[in-house]
């Protein structure tokens, strides 16, 4: 566990700056910047920052990767794509849906086969 004020005190201590998810619970995500001066010198970084963390963050695409694996038991193969490109191809998403990816390629082959 870390304490992320602690860090962000520390951080603003010697010159820097922090950018940080506002959720309280879930995933919560951080960047530290030390010795860089004030965030405001770096507008592209703070607009990447809030268009990845705020928009669909970690948070958001746990939720729905845990909800798209209870609700549908044995996804389909569109669903386990959709969800590996949301997760820009995580590979811990493409192992929670192995057995999907494992019966399309056993099919596929046993096709080439025939």
């Amino acid at each position: 566990m870390v304490n992320f004020d602690a860090v962000r005190l520390n951080v603003l201590s010697r010159g820097g700056f922090s950018l940080r998810t506002p959720y309280l619970d879930g995933f919560k995500c951080s960047a530290f910047c030390v010795g860089c001066g004030d965030s405001k010198l770096f507008p592209e970084l703070r607009a990447a920052w809030h268009d990845y963390f705020m928009r669909f963050g970690p948070e958001n695409f746990s939720t729905l990767q845990r909800c798209v694996k209870d609700e549908t038991g044995a996804a389909s193969l569109k669903t386990a794509l959709t969800v590996l490109r949301l997760s820009r191809y995580d590979s811990d998403i493409f192992f929670k849906f192995r057995q999907v990816f494992l019966q399309v390629c056993a099919c596929q082959s046993l096709m080439t086969l025939a």
